[in-house]
């Protein structure tokens, strides 16, 4: 995208956008946070609470949405001037595994987020007829 993110010279500008990188990297790990301590306090087996389930599978799921764009924006201002979107086969072999691995294991976790989500009232029937 042309003209996207933050001016390319002075050195006001690019000590300017390394704080900016930095602080969408953190509000992405705040956001990585967030994921994980609804998902170590995810309940599935009350029937009442389905839509409590719902409610924290739903704040998951945007979370984990947005966390891996926030960190593409973060490249902008990290590397302005070198950062792509899309840059396949660049960067070494490492990092070429590590970015493929990476943005797998990023969809199959919205893709089981959604599967959750989708079926939490099934997940808490089947639970709560095992317990009886």
């Amino acid at each position: 995208v042309r003209g996207a993110g933050p001016p390319r010279h002075g050195g006001r500008a690019m000590a300017a956008s390394s704080t900016e990188s930095r602080e969408i990297r953190a509000l992405s790990a705040c956001l990585t946070g967030v994921v994980l301590v609804l998902a170590a306090k995810l309940d599935l087996s009350r029937e009442d609470e389905v839509d409590q389930v719902r409610l924290k599978l739903s704040a998951m799921l945007l979370a984990s949405a947005w966390a891996g764009p926030l960190t593409v924006v973060a490249g902008f201002y990290a590397y302005p001037g070198h950062w792509r979107v899309l840059q396949p086969f660049a960067g070494g072999g490492g990092f070429v595994v590590l970015q493929a691995v990476g943005w797998m294991l990023y969809a199959l976790s919205m893709f089981s987020l959604l599967v959750v989500l989708a079926n939490a009232a099934v997940i808490a029937d089947e639970q709560s007829s095992g317990n009886a």
